[in-house]
């Protein structure tokens, strides 16, 4: 099973096929376009379903299963949690979705309030009883990282992911790398002038059950395909799991 994470930077109807490249089993794509606006091909095709939220139609939260996986609605979508989906995914493996493009301190009015530092904490709590079901995928792009958390609490990055833990979820790439939340030796964006030597940050994330990580692997797109053709400021980050429901004893 493949996911994939990748914040497409808008345009999705474009980028389709760049995307299929990767060969995902379940797509998380920040910034795509609702249904409408994608291929005919895309929409009559009866090997993929597609969830989509926002409030403009040419860019949302949108996810995509390729058969055999198929998606469902867990629940309807807290509307003041932008962006955030709670899918039910059924196939050869089967566990609920919560899909992330954290707005944080740029949501709307609505969303302000008790979600002023982002949907993580809200989208746990609103959509705890998805961890009653079976296993839980938290994913997207978070917009945060731990290197912006701030000692009065604003920004809380690692308040989020202590609660994950706590509900027995952890970073696929970080704990496939042994590698430390602020100090990832590679990006998923490179912000503002999408060059090499510019602002770089490591936002996107995919947290799953700690006992999928013993048969997974994790790979970060590169900058000379994805940026420097100018598909996207994000690179992918691509996980694969082998047999997430049965790790090595």
């Amino acid at each position: 099973m493949r996911f994939v994470i990748w914040n497409c930077g808008g345009a999705f109807h474009k980028k389709l096929d760049v995307l299929t490249q990767l060969a995902p089993d379940i797509a998380i794509v920040p910034e795509a376009c609702e249904s409408s606006r994608l291929p005919d091909s895309f929409a009559s095709s009866g090997t993929r379903t597609y969830e989509w939220i926002g409030n403009l139609p040419y860019k949302g939260l949108g996810v995509i299963a390729f058969a055999p996986f198929e998606l469902e609605l867990a629940c309807p979508p807290e509307n003041n949690l932008e962006w955030v989906i709670p899918l039910r995914v059924r196939g050869p493996v089967n566990f609920n979705l919560i899909a992330v493009w954290a707005m944080n301190h740029r949501a709307s009015a609505k969303a302000r309030g008790p979600n002023r530092n982002g949907p993580i904490k809200g989208a746990l709590n609103t959509y705890s009883h998805l961890f009653e079901e079976g296993p839980v995928v938290v994913a997207g792009d978070f917009n945060d990282s731990a290197i912006w958390d701030k000692p009065n609490g604003a920004r809380p990055f690692g308040t989020n992911v202590e609660l994950l833990k706590q509900l027995g979820l952890v970073s696929g790439y970080h704990q496939i790398r042994d590698e430390s939340f602020g100090s990832e030796s590679e990006p998923t964006i490179y912000w503002r002038d999408r060059t090499i030597d510019g602002p770089q940050y490591h936002i996107d994330y995919c947290f799953v059950p700690e006992g999928w990580i013993p048969n997974a692997t994790v790979k970060i797109e590169s900058f000379d395909k994805w940026v420097a053709p100018k598909h996207s400021d994000h690179v992918p980050l691509v996980i694969d799991f082998a047999d997430p429901i049965s790790p090595p004893a």
